[in-house]
């Protein structure tokens, strides 16, 4: 297992580049939408993201862009781990009873996998 990334809010881009890049000096990787049918599937929240991913070496983050700061509850704090065999440990989180998500990417082929633990604490498959 390896550590992929985490996930947090912020209000503006500007207020992400000048902490995540500037601040901690992560090279700004992507940008991307997150819509809403998606995020209202994995976190509940009815409403469209715009979402940049920072990182350097092997520590990447995800920040959500929540300009109302409106949802930043902590409904997307998640982190994200690879794994050697994501299908089969979503089933086994599935079999143990710990909450599970798939949710179909915009694409139509593929998918995301969530798993919660007994506490609610969101990891992401990869």
């Amino acid at each position: 297992m390896q550590f992929d990334h985490l996930a947090v809010f912020t209000d503006s881009e500007s207020e992400a580049d000048k902490f995540y890049k500037d601040l901690l000096g992560l090279e700004k990787k992507y940008t991307f939408r997150a819509p809403a049918v998606l995020m209202k599937k994995i976190f509940n929240l009815d409403k469209d993201f715009q979402v940049i991913r920072y990182g350097r070496n092997n520590f990447d983050i995800e920040v959500f862009i929540d300009p109302d700061k409106k949802a930043s509850d902590g409904t997307i704090r998640h982190v994200g781990i690879k794994v050697d065999d994501r299908d089969r440990l979503f089933t086994n989180a599935e079999a143990m009873g710990y909450s599970v998500i798939k949710a179909q990417k915009t694409d139509g082929i593929s998918y995301y996998l969530f798993i919660k633990d007994g506490f609610g604490n969101m990891y992401e498959l990869k």
